[in-house]
């Protein structure tokens, strides 16, 4: 028992060790990293952190080559220039060779060629994470004070959705999520309403109608605690799926709104109206 405490070494004398920062990372000879899409992406953020625009003459699974843009203020272009390729495990990269220094002058404060769609979803994905709701706009302030450069307006909202996707997924696939979120609720409150409505296309597709959910705290809070009122109205939703949001609410003891009941429709008609009360009957019962 007592041999079986001692410190292991497993470490292999043929594995490749990758140790870097995002936000921060070392370009230099030698230096590894896990993957080609990894080493791509630091190498923007070293670009963009070094104040350089360097174009890639030539990229693929296994083999990186670019070159510096800027020149020395004159007309002599600037010399530097970087390799990289994947090593022999056949996921790791390492960067082969950047023989020259720089001689460019700065790309400070101007819109830089490194900032992708792809490496801007990348430095707003935590934002969003914190706050869904930030405005393009207030994106494009933060990775402008964060980065000493200027960023185009359209390439942040392009970025935009794709930090979204890779935080929350795919806004069709959320649609099929409702069944899981459905019995989760169901597992967790008793004597509650969760209803989903669909439709069928004639090619046999199921597509989404219409939602509706009423715990049972607001359910009993309406029926002990709050006035013989209850109001129903809907609001637009005017993000990238159109429709209406219903909502079902009572007035407590001090006039404060209380909520019932919420919807989910395409839009305000007869059909989806009564197919709403008719959800809130069934989850309030006689009065």
């Amino acid at each position: 028992m007592k041999d079986a405490t001692n410190d292991v070494d497993d470490a292999h004398d043929d594995e490749f060790v990758s140790v870097y920062e995002k936000e921060n990372p070392v370009i230099e000879a030698g230096k590894l990293f896990p993957s080609m899409k990894e080493f791509r992406m630091c190498f923007k953020t070293y670009a963009v952190k070094h104040e350089f625009d360097a174009k890639t003459m030539w990229t693929d699974r296994k083999k990186f080559y670019a070159r510096c843009r800027g020149f020395d203020g004159s007309v002599k272009p600037c010399k530097w220039y970087i390799s990289a390729g994947i090593q022999h495990d056949g996921s790791s990269n390492r960067v082969n060779q950047i023989p020259n220094p720089h001689t460019c002058i700065t790309s400070s404060q101007r819109v830089s060629t490194m900032t992708s769609e792809l490496w801007i979803a990348e430095k707003i994905a935590p934002i969003l994470a914190k706050k869904p709701n930030t405005t393009t706009k207030k994106l494009k302030v933060d990775l402008e004070k964060k980065y000493p450069i200027k960023v185009k307006y359209t390439t942040v909202w392009k970025a935009e959705p794709r930090a979204m996707k890779e935080l929350y997924g795919d806004w069709a696939n959320t649609f099929r999520m409702l069944y899981n979120f459905k019995a989760e609720v169901e597992k967790r409150s008793l004597d509650r309403v969760v209803e989903i409505d669909t439709e069928v296309t004639e090619d046999g597709r199921v597509l989404f109608s219409k939602f509706f959910m009423a715990l049972k705290p607001c359910i009993d809070g309406l029926k002990a605690w709050c006035r013989p009122y209850l109001s129903i109205d809907s609001s637009f939703l005017t993000g990238k799926w159109n429709g209406q949001l219903a909502a079902s609410n009572a007035l407590d003891g001090h006039n404060w709104m209380f909520p019932v009941a919420i919807g989910l429709f395409q839009s305000e008609t007869e059909v989806s109206s009564i197919w709403f009360m008719m959800q809130l009957k069934r989850c309030l019962g006689p009065m």
